[in-house]
């Protein structure tokens, strides 16, 4: 795999358009005997002198977060998850769906960035796997081993966890602009007492 892949990197790419760069030194006799070392300096010239390839994940814009966190939000209401954790789960649509409507400011704070991907794609797929692996009875009833909640007590309980995270993502993203408001409805105050009744 490691091999195929840099066969078609520019490096190798580049390396070997500057060998055949030294065999036709050598084919109009301007290399003379020395043309393989030529061509080996010439292709490792080539591999050293171009920049490696930039790794671009896959899946990491935020038409693929909105995608996951759907796939997600179908699944549970498939699985006919309780009302309380639908009504969670859509409190934490609505934080990932303003999150990911302003994408370039999100992209700003790469921390948000990094808990939003990780709350969409980590945290919420792995409290509904652990829960929907539990039989109904089980997850419905029984209090789970040092908690003192069922299953389904703890799964919202996750959700909850999930959306303070969110929030204080939002406000993290969201908050120079809402401290400006803050400041602008002051600066309006003290122009509309200054000005008198």
């Amino acid at each position: 795999m490691a091999i195929s892949r840099y066969l078609v990197s520019n490096r190798n790419l580049v390396g070997c358009a500057l060998a055949l760069v030294g065999l036709g030194l050598h084919l109009v006799g301007v290399a003379g005997r020395f043309w393989p070392l030529v061509m080996v300096g010439l292709y490792l010239l080539g591999v050293v002198v171009t920049p490696g390839q930039r790794v671009r994940l896959v899946g990491t814009g935020p038409q693929d977060l909105r995608a996951a966190f759907d796939r997600l939000v179908r699944r549970a209401r498939k699985e006919k998850v309780p009302t309380l954790v639908l009504v969670r789960l859509r409190r934490i649509e609505v934080l990932v769906d303003g999150l990911l409507a302003r994408p370039a400011e999100l992209a700003a704070h790469p921390d948000a960035w990094l808990a939003v991907d990780s709350a969409v794609r980590t945290d919420l797929p792995a409290s509904f796997e652990a829960y929907l692996n539990l039989p109904r009875w089980y997850a419905g009833r029984r209090q789970l081993p040092g908690t003192g909640r069922s299953a389904e007590q703890e799964l919202v309980e996750q959700l909850r966890s999930v959306e303070r995270v969110l929030k204080a993502t939002a406000d993290t993203v969201h908050g120079d602009r809402a401290r400006w408001l803050v400041e602008h409805g002051r600066r309006l105050d003290e122009q509309a007492e200054q000005a008198g009744p």
